[in-house]
């Protein structure tokens, strides 16, 4: 919020310095009198020294000369606001640890914990103050004119935009952005002077505490006279659209009929979670909620919350995992609707939570039951959370995966509100392992594309190569797929009847298991391309293979190496035909256009030959692995064209960039 963005800034102009509770009557100060040089400040003084807001220094001096602290700052403030002992207790309960952490006086801890609390200070505030010598330090740092306006202004509720056109200082351009709407507030409140000293404002110059006493004096006169809070207690309700604890600032936004809502938290705000208590971490986005209030002064939010209710927790959310544990996963998410744009690997939202696992939780990948550890960093998820947040079922989709399901149908969506066809794309849905019908996107429909999905049949099986819910390639259900990883390999000790001596239990990425069958002629080479004299199944048991097949048998092993593999986006950069007489065979030269995930990096070229029909420029999807500088096990799908070279293509909004 603006409000902590602020606070950010002004962080750094702060300081310390002893006051000693020892209260003295204005009337016994030494060094402040009727007529002098500071009687203009006496009644200031007087009156506050009275109500014990202001204190004085062992020995009979108040020393008006002296620059404020920022623990003095706090503790006038703490006098102004008069809390109740109760709200110091919860203040001290939730902060005092951090004032100890950051050395702050054990007589000024009431104060600064307060100050905390109310969105005056963060803790981001006294780490700097502590590192640049503003507490506990030998060498005192004060604070200036411009952050004491805004704590004041904060302390008071004021509103962070008032009217700066009231502001008269003949040095109103030094005078920071973030200053000048407090300012502004405490100038229509007459707590500030709309001149200043000599007509400047002076906002690099420290407060002394004769100039202090009177701003103290009038801020007293105004929260006496307005209130800093209603005493009217309100109800809100709506759907929370964030919440967020920032440098230890708490405060929710809600939304009802298209207008939002912001509400500060304090130490006395309540929470409650079907009938029970619960805490501001339980608040996300999301859910909806019904806001108990007083309001406040300041216009930049409704209130400040006394309670918050979680009404109604079941939803439907999308998201990126950040973090996995036994109990539950963490989500960069946002609200999961029927039109969102599921087509890049990131969603624009601030909301980032832990989401506790329901005792029954279904967890999902690609259609596939598995276990919540079994889930990836940076997949995208879909799930459900039951009336008490808790999710209650997860569909995950890999940032490189493999599924297979029955096509229920296939059409083309618009993507945009445009009506053009470059802004539709490929859908398809499928019927996957749990029951369930899930959408993937393919191409964008445009003249120079190709449709992926056009040669697939409603009530087929097929088993797409996917990127989060991008359809990357498309083949049948009952392709073999001969690179994986071998998890079992058994030599017979003898050949059997089929002409077979062992077998070999291939797993491919899909985490689909096959097994094949060895014979006399299997050959088996390493990556170099040395051939194994003889197949050893101890070394060759986890090696990740290509397997040359006729049919179920292996006519050759060739290990691989796992990390080699690459699956990326790539343009035809030139095209020459084979010369021999009648041959269909051309040699591709490409260049890779996007890192994409694997061996292969942008802007590196290769060479391949191929019998399929490719034309100049088309860009195309390529996987495979790569083997020093070839490639191998390579998979080709024509995905684009374009006029020119380009040097990166997005796969996302089907657009390259292109050379000039």
């Amino acid at each position: 919020m603006n409000n902590k963005k602020i606070t950010r800034i002004l962080s750094v102009g702060l300081c310390a310095i002893m006051l000693v509770p020892s209260v003295v009557s204005a009337k016994e100060f030494n060094d402040v009198k009727k007529s002098g040089g500071y009687s203009w400040a006496y009644d200031y003084i007087d009156e506050m020294s009275d109500k014990g807001i202001i204190e004085g220094y062992p020995g009979g001096d108040f020393q008006p000369t002296k620059p404020v602290s920022l623990e003095e700052t706090l503790q006038l403030l703490k006098g102004i606001i008069n809390p109740s002992k109760d709200d110091l207790t919860k203040a001290v309960d939730k902060y005092g640890s951090i004032c100890d952490k950051y050395g702050v006086s054990s007589w000024a801890k009431e104060a600064v914990s307060l100050a905390v609390d109310k969105n005056i200070i963060t803790e981001e505030t006294l780490k700097e103050a502590k590192s640049k010598g503003f507490i506990d330090s030998d060498s005192m740092v004060y604070p200036n004119r411009n952050t004491v306006a805004v704590y004041f202004g904060r302390g008071l509720n004021l509103s962070s935009s008032g009217n700066d056109s009231v502001l008269k200082h003949k040095d109103i351009d030094k005078i920071p952005a973030s200053t000048k709407g407090y300012l502004a507030s405490l100038v229509e409140a007459g707590i500030f002077s709309a001149t200043g000293s000599e007509g400047n404002f002076d906002g690099d110059r420290y407060i002394r505490r004769s100039e202090m006493a009177k701003i103290t004096k009038l801020s007293y006169d105004y929260k006496t006279k307005t209130g800093a809070v209603s005493s009217e207690t309100k109800e809100a309700t709506g759907t929370v659209v964030l919440s967020t604890s920032l440098n230890n600032l708490d405060a929710i936004i809600i939304e009802k009929d298209a207008k939002r809502s912001q509400f500060r938290v304090n130490s006395s705000t309540t929470y409650k979670m079907n009938d029970k208590t619960a805490a501001f971490s339980d608040i996300k986005a999301g859910q909806e909620v019904k806001v108990t209030y007083s309001e406040s002064s300041d216009t930049t939010v409704a209130g400040v919350a006394k309670t918050i209710e979680v009404t109604n927790s079941s939803k439907d959310l999308i998201g990126y995992i950040t973090a996995t544990n036994s109990n539950g996963i963490t989500v960069k998410y946002t609200t999961n609707k029927d039109n969102i744009d599921v087509k890049s690997d990131d969603i624009k939202t601030t909301d980032n939570s832990n989401f506790e696992l329901a005792t029954n939780a279904k967890i999902y990948e690609l259609g596939k039951e598995v276990k919540s550890g079994d889930l990836k960093l940076d997949s995208l998820v879909e799930f459900k959370t039951d009336s008490s947040g808790k999710v209650i079922e997860v569909m995950s989709y890999p940032k490189s995966g493999s599924v297979t399901g029955e096509i229920t149908s296939k059409s083309t969506t618009s993507i945009s509100d445009s009506s053009s066809s470059s802004d539709r794309r490929e859908t398809i849905k499928l019927k996957l392992d749990n029951g369930k019908t899930y959408t993937f996107y393919g191409n964008y429909i445009n003249n120079n594309n190709s449709e992926l999905f056009n040669n697939l049949k409603v009530g087929e099986k097929v088993t797409l190569t996917t990127n989060f819910k991008i359809v990357t390639r498309t083949g049948s259900s009952d392709e073999k797929l001969n690179i994986g990883r071998i998890t079992n390999i058994d030599v017979y000790s003898s050949t059997n009847s089929n002409n077979e001596t062992g077998s070999v239990t291939l797993e491919s990425s899909n985490g689909n298991r096959t097994t094949y069958y060895l014979t006399r002629n299997t050959s088996v080479y390493e990556e170099d391309g040395l051939r194994i004299n003889s197949i050893d199944s101890g070394y060759l048991r986890n090696k990740y293979v290509e397997l040359e097949l006729d049919g179920s048998k292996i006519l050759k092993i060739k290990i691989i190496n796992e990390n080699n593999q690459f699956d990326t986006v790539a343009q035809i950069t030139h095209i020459t035909v084979d010369g021999v007489f009648n041959s269909t065979t051309k040699t591709y030269r490409i260049k890779v256009l996007n890192d994409g995930t694997g061996a292969l990096r942008k802007g590196e070229e290769y060479y391949f030959d191929a019998e399929k029909g490719f034309d100049i420029y088309d860009i195309i999807r390529i996987s495979g692995y790569k083997s020093g500088n070839t490639l191998g096990g390579v998979s080709i799908e024509k995905i684009d064209k374009e006029s020119k070279e380009i040097d990166h293509y997005d796969n996302y909004t089907g657009s390259g960039t292109i050379i000039n």
